[in-house]
């Protein structure tokens, strides 16, 4: 799955989940979503294809709530995702 996929189905995610993709990161980069180990690191399958942590599911769910709600138009799903990733890379 594509890094863009992920973030257009992020309603349809489970919200305990966690998104791990390939860096650098951009809507083309290889990615999965995968519960966090309960002591931290990477999950086996997010390891084996050498991704990195990306950002939880609810965590980018809120984030895009609260930044698409100060939008003054509809915004496209791929700009949505682009503003994500700015978010993962600088403040989350």
């Amino acid at each position: 799955m594509k890094l863009a996929e992920v973030c257009h189905q992020l309603h349809d995610l489970p919200a305990d989940g966690t998104i791990y993709a390939r860096l650098p990161w951009s809507l083309d980069s290889d990615a999965i979503v995968a519960t966090e180990p309960e002591g931290g690191g990477l999950p086996v399958e997010a390891a084996e294809q050498r991704l990195s942590y990306f950002i939880e599911v609810d965590l980018a769910r809120e984030f895009l709530a609260d930044w698409l709600s100060t939008q003054p138009a509809e915004v496209p799903e791929d700009a949505a995702c682009k503003r994500l990733i700015l978010y993962a890379e600088n403040d989350a």
